[in-house]
C-alpha cells in the first residue's frame, strides 16, 4: 500500500473511533471534559453563534502556549492567530457547508496547519469535526475538533480505540454508514 494509502485508512480508522466516541458524548454516557485531557490531541468546543472557543485541553493549550480562557478570550481573533489566514477561507466555506446540513451523525475532516505565534513554523494536523448540541442551551449548537498532529495519526487512532468501548460495526461499515443519509442513521 502506498503512503498517502496508509494516511488514508489511518485517517479513515481514526474517523470511526471519533464517531463512536462522538456517539457516546451525544447520548450523554461521556462529557467532553471527561475524556479530553485522555485524547492523544487538541479538543477544542466551539460556540456557533459568536464564534469562540468555550473549551480547549490541556494538549491543546500547551501546543498553543496558552489557557483555555486566554484562548477563549480571543473570541473570533483566535483563528486569525494561529491559522494561515489563506487557509483560513477555503476551511471556513466547507465548515459552513458542513455546519449549515446540520446533521449531528456526520463528521467533516481536514487537514490545517497550525503554528502557535507568528515566530513560528506551522505543524500539519489533521482535524475531525461533529456538531453536537449545547449543553446549556437546547437551541444552540456547538462544534466539536479533534485534531491530531498527522505524523501520529496510527498511534493516535490504537490509543483512542482502546480508551473507548470499540464499536465492531461501525469500524467495519464506517464508509458505507458514511454515505447513508441523517434520517438512515437516524433508523440505525
Amino acid at each position: 500500500m502506498s503512503l498517502s494509502g496508509v494516511i488514508q485508512q489511518q485517517a479513515l480508522d481514526l474517523q470511526s473511533h471519533l464517531l463512536c466516541l462522538g456517539n457516546q458524548i451525544n447520548n450523554k454516557s461521556l462529557s467532553i471534559e471527561e475524556i479530553g485531557d485522555v485524547i492523544p490531541g487538541s479538543v477544542m468546543v466551539q460556540d456557533l453563534n459568536s464564534m469562540t472557543n468555550l473549551y480547549m485541553n490541556r494538549f491543546g493549550c500547551d501546543i498553543l502556549h496558552h489557557s483555555s480562557e486566554e484562548l477563549t478570550s480571543f473570541g473570533p481573533e483566535y483563528f486569525l492567530r494561529f491559522f494561515p489566514a489563506e487557509e483560513l477561507i477555503v476551511q471556513k466555506h466547507a465548515l459552513f457547508q458542513f455546519i449549515a446540513q446540520q446533521d449531528y451523525t456526520k463528521l467533516h475532516s481536514f487537514l490545517q496547519r497550525v503554528r502557535p505565534d507568528v515566530n513560528s513554523d506551522y505543524d500539519w494536523y489533521f482535524t475531525t469535526s461533529r456538531l453536537v448540541p449545547s449543553k446549556f442551551d437546547p437551541q444552540a449548537t456547538n462544534l466539536v475538533h479533534i485534531s491530531v498532529p498527522v505524523n501520529t495519526l496510527n498511534l493516535t487512532g490504537f490509543r483512542i480505540s482502546s480508551m473507548i468501548e470499540n464499536d465492531e460495526y461501525i469500524k467495519r461499515n464506517f464508509q458505507r454508514f458514511n454515505l447513508l443519509s441523517a434520517r438512515e442513521k437516524e433508523v440505525i
